[in-house]
């Protein structure tokens, strides 16, 4: 899997643009979120969790994270990737994973 096949968007609403949709009645606008840029990929192998945990510092699980930013508002998401099975994490995650 290749994180910059995922649509990640921000959802932050300050970052949307309108968009004014036509129909029969009239028109009304709804707003359509900004997409995140792709940041890149951080594997998490397994070694490492171990040698942190023997260590008493925390470590997020072993894995493939795709990390994301939005161009506007700088807000970041994460998504881990464990055999195939894609979540999303919690931002603290990216700071550890960083780290």
């Amino acid at each position: 899997m290749k994180g910059d096949s995922i649509e990640v968007y921000c959802q932050n609403k300050e970052c949307g643009e309108p968009e004014v949709h036509k129909d029969i009645i009239g028109h009304h606008e709804t707003m359509r979120y900004r997409r995140m840029n792709y940041m890149g990929s951080k594997e998490v192998r397994p070694a490492v969790v171990v040698v942190k945990h023997l260590l008493d510092k925390e470590t997020p699980p072993s894995g493939t994270y795709f990390l994301y930013q939005c161009p506007v508002c700088g807000a970041k998401r994460a998504y881990h990737d464990s055999g195939g099975m894609i979540k999303e994490v919690d931002t603290k995650v990216i700071d550890e994973i960083a780290a």
